[in-house]
């Protein structure tokens, strides 16, 4: 959402119409330019290009986390690329409901099962796992969002029902 190093890759989502849907950058903390993008049969985005930066690219657990000269090529996943704070359920319909998007750190989820535990799952536009939290039987929640401004994924598991949500970290 906000420009980081000398240049990052700008990557928008726009409606059969032309209008945009939502747009962000991609980069760490030097130069990077993207040369190409894709999608998958799920939505999610791939972009390849070339870095200069020393952070802000590699994940936790890559086959290379460094810069292995002046500049190296990247690939990175996007996530469903339908980013726009909207309830996307899996499975059955979601009666969850998360607040406030956008948000500055601390998300309410409410709406959650009594009945049955629940995990939640963090990641960044990126596909990088940022936290996992189980929750016992409770109705309603708090987490904070940790990382950056950016778009999240949040993944929530109550026994078979899985159900997703962007959320926008301000």
């Amino acid at each position: 959402t906000s420009q980081i190093g000398d240049g990052d890759v700008f990557i928008a989502k726009f409606s059969g119409s032309g209008a945009r849907k939502w747009a962000t950058y991609y980069g760490g903390s030097k130069d990077d330019i993207g040369y190409g993008i894709t999608t998958d049969q799920s939505g999610n985005m791939f972009v390849t290009g070339e870095t200069s930066s020393t952070s802000g690219i590699a994940s936790s657990g890559a086959y290379h986390t460094s810069i292995g000269g002046t500049s190296d090529a990247f690939v990175a996943k996007i996530l469903n690329a339908s980013v726009n704070g909207i309830e996307e359920t899996i499975g059955a319909k979601s009666n969850l409901i998360i607040y406030p998007n956008p948000t500055s750190s601390a998300l309410t989820i409410s709406g959650l099962n009594e009945k049955s535990a629940s995990t939640i799952e963090v990641y960044d536009m990126t596909g990088r796992l940022i936290s996992t939290e189980k929750y016992p039987l409770a109705s309603s929640v708090s987490l904070n969002l940790q990382g950056p401004q950016g778009i999240y994924l949040l993944r929530i598991t109550q026994g078979s029902t899985l159900s997703q949500f962007r959320v926008i970290k301000q």
